[in-house]
């Protein structure tokens, strides 16, 4: 399914509201040295993750917005005995993350600063790169914005 197709104001609206409270959006920074590929600059993406243990939520999401969905099993139980409940995960990255943050930035109240770093940072991704090495100066920019969203972040942190 595209992004964007048939969806209404209050599907936005709920996006952004769980992606606010249950939700990542970040850039996921990777070792880039891959021969195979030509790759040897790191690699970064936009990329959004919502979790939650209620799965239809999850698949609603998926439904809606295309990405993909995976679960994570508990490690272990909680201290008084009870058994966790399975996490499930919905996520989306690189072009398909920003086109996304996009159709819910008007709805966003406490991740729309790090939405915005997203599209200021997708700003310097090329579709096509045959070298896929990136000048000094890109890989500086991606650097900083890998940073300053690690630090929006941080639990209680407001720039």
């Amino acid at each position: 399914m595209t992004i964007g197709d048939g969806l209404t104001i209050t599907d936005l609206a709920y996006a952004a509201a769980l992606v606010d409270g249950e939700g990542c959006v970040g850039i996921k920074r990777s070792k880039g040295i891959r021969p195979k590929r030509g790759s040897v600059s790191p690699e970064y993406r936009v990329y959004i993750l919502v979790a939650n243990t209620y799965k239809p939520v999850i698949d609603w999401m998926q439904l809606k917005f295309g990405g993909s969905v995976g679960f994570r099993q508990p490690k272990q139980d909680c201290v008084d005995g009870r058994k966790r409940k399975v996490c499930y995960r919905w996520r989306l990255a690189s072009a398909s993350a920003v086109m996304f943050l996009r159709l819910i930035r008007p709805y966003m109240i406490i991740k729309k600063d790090q939405a915005d770093l997203c599209f200021m940072f997708q700003e310097s991704v090329q579709t096509k790169c045959k070298k896929r090495i990136l000048s000094e100066e890109t890989l500086k920019f991606r650097e900083e914005c890998f940073q300053k969203n690690r630090m929006l972040n941080q639990t209680g942190v407001k720039l």
